[in-house]
C-alpha cells in the first residue's frame, strides 16, 4: 500500500474507535480483531492500546488505567525485563507521550476494508511529549496491520525528541512475545536515543 511519498494509506486522526485517556501511561481495555493475524507464529485476535506508543497481543484485561503504561526505559529491544518495553509487541514507536495534556490530540484505532484485505490502524495524532518542557512538541505515528498477509506497516509523521526526560528514548520496531526476538530498524532503538524522525 505504500506509495513511494511517506503518506499513510489512512489518515492519523478521526479514526472510529477514539481511546483518549484523560490520564497518562495506561493500557486501553482489551479490544478483538475481527481477523486473525499472525504474529511470531501466534493467531493473535485481541489487542491493547499503550498511550505511550506499543501495541500488545498478549492481552491483560487487569491491567489497564493510570499507570498501567510503564514509560521509563534504557534498554534496547528485544527486552523482558524492563516494563515499558517487555509488554509491547509492536513500537510505532514507543516514547514517553501524553495524551491528557492536549484536546486536539487523539490517540484511536479503526477496522477497515472488507475481507480479506482488512487492517488495522492505530493511530496517535499530536500527541504532546511528556515533560512541562516538551508539552509544545507532539507526536503523530501509526500502525498498520493487514489481514492474511500479516505485513505490519509504522508510519511516523513527526517524531520529535525531548533529551531533557528519560533521555529522550525511543524504540521503533516489533518483538514477540517473550522479548527475546526482535526486528528494530537500523538507528531506531533505544541505543540510538535521541533520534527524530518525520
Amino acid at each position: 500500500s505504500y506509495d513511494g511519498t511517506g503518506s499513510p494509506p489512512f489518515p492519523y486522526n478521526g479514526l472510529a474507535n477514539n481511546m483518549n485517556p484523560d490520564e497518562d501511561d495506561r493500557w486501553s481495555v482489551v479490544e478483538t480483531l475481527p481477523f486473525e493475524f499472525c504474529f511470531f507464529g501466534n493467531l493473535e485476535q485481541q489487542f491493547q492500546v499503550g498511550s505511550n506508543g506499543l501495541i500488545r497481543f498478549e492481552v491483560d484485561p487487569n491491567d489497564t488505567g493510570y499507570q498501567s503504561n510503564e514509560f521509563l526505559f534504557n534498554l534496547d529491544l528485544p527486552n523482558n525485563t524492563q516494563e515499558a518495553l517487555a509488554e509491547g509487541n509492536i513500537f510505532t514507536p514507543v516514547h514517553d507521550i501524553d495524551p491528557s495534556v492536549a484536546d486536539s490530540d487523539e490517540i484511536g484505532y479503526e477496522v477497515l476494508g472488507t475481507y480479506p484485505n482488512r487492517v488495522l490502524v492505530v493511530s496517535y495524532f499530536a500527541v504532546s511529549l511528556y515533560s512541562s518542557d516538551c508539552n509544545n512538541l507532539r507526536a503523530t505515528h501509526m500502525a498498520v496491520l493487514y489481514e492474511f498477509s500479516n505485513v505490519i506497516e509504522i508510519y511516523i509523521q513527526d517524531k520529535p525528541v525531548c533529551p531533557g526526560w528519560n533521555d529522550g528514548n525511543a524504540a521503533l520496531g516489533i518483538q514477540n512475545n517473550d522479548g527475546d526476538i526482535a526486528y528494530v530498524p537500523p538507528g531506531r532503538n533505544t541505543s540510538d536515543s535521541p533520534w527524530t524522525a518525520s
